[in-house]
């Protein structure tokens, strides 16, 4: 199994499903919340050929059992890009972070079933196709919902408008400094997201007495992982400038992924996606 996938299996599994319960109370209006309930019931059927998928090994039978998934996240990157589109143009900064995480989410289904053919893409080959659809996913799709629900709560200041800018900023700018090899384009965009997510966890501590129970307990632990990780991300980036020899690739495959996936991912998610109601929620979309 290459560096990172199990992680990347974990954020199909647990936070897909997670991030759509977590978007749906009170958002959208009753037409598009049936729209959504649909959206989200395609998720098992999807998620099962994407286990036949990972047990099988790279190549054409792999891509058939993973499309299913492919065209789940095409239809649920195409709502929910519409959705901000028509609704959020201008809106609160915490609707339009949902636009870019069901892009996001689309995104990480092209690096997927790249990985899962055995394919290259834009001239990345293994463990970079799987980490980057882990990237995708995680902090793209996963880190935006946690911060667009947990907006709800926040005030609507110019402070949490910089913060929302910056978490949907910092994938695209490390992706295209790579791709297109620009050295100091790729370290702003990891700069910027290393930034953007320690703020993300420093607020959500800041707010953490909005959710209740052990939905505030995770909540915290979540925090902490996204710190925690954040801090191996700046050691891993120190590293290039101070000739450090830590952290390695395969201990960021492991660990600051996992630290990722599961003690921020699955938890935040958790905490924001059960919580009772009236918790962080607000009033439905007006048409």
């Amino acid at each position: 199994m290459p560096d990172g996938q199990l992680w990347l299996m974990v954020a199909c599994a647990v936070h897909v499903p997670l991030a759509l319960a977590a978007v749906l109370p009170r958002v959208m209006s009753e037409e598009e919340e049936r729209v959504w309930t649909v959206l989200c019931r395609l998720w098992f059927p999807a998620a099962v050929g994407l286990l036949i998928s990972f047990l099988l090994k790279p190549g054409t039978w792999a891509v058939v059992a993973a499309v299913p998934w492919f065209l789940f996240a095409g239809l649920v990157g195409a709502f929910g890009v519409d959705f901000t589109w028509r609704h959020r143009r201008g809106g609160p900064w915490h609707e339009v972070l949902l636009g870019f995480a069901a892009a996001y989410f689309a995104g990480s289904a092209i690096w997927l079933l790249a990985q899962r053919g055995g394919w290259a893409l834009l001239g990345f080959e293994e463990p970079w196709v799987t980490w980057t659809a882990a990237h995708f996913l995680v902090l793209g799709t996963s880190t935006l919902v946690v911060a667009a629900v947990m907006g709800r709560v926040f005030p609507q200041s110019a402070r949490h408008r910089v913060m929302a800018f910056l978490l949907a900023a910092g994938l695209p700018c490390t992706a295209l400094g790579i791709q297109y090899q620009f050295a100091w384009l790729e370290r702003i965009g990891a700069w910027i997201s290393l930034l953007a997510v320690s703020w993300l966890a420093i607020e959500m501590l800041i707010h953490r007495y909005t959710l209740y129970g052990w939905r505030r307990r995770a909540l915290d632990l979540a925090a902490l992982s996204a710190l925690t990780g954040m801090g191996f991300a700046l050691s891993y980036t120190l590293r290039i400038w101070l000739e450090w020899e830590w952290p390695s690739l395969e201990f960021m495959a492991n660990w600051h992924a996992g630290l990722n996936a599961c003690g921020f991912g699955i938890l935040a998610l958790a905490a924001v996606a059960t919580r009772a109601a009236g918790e962080g929620d607000r009033p439905p979309v007006s048409h």
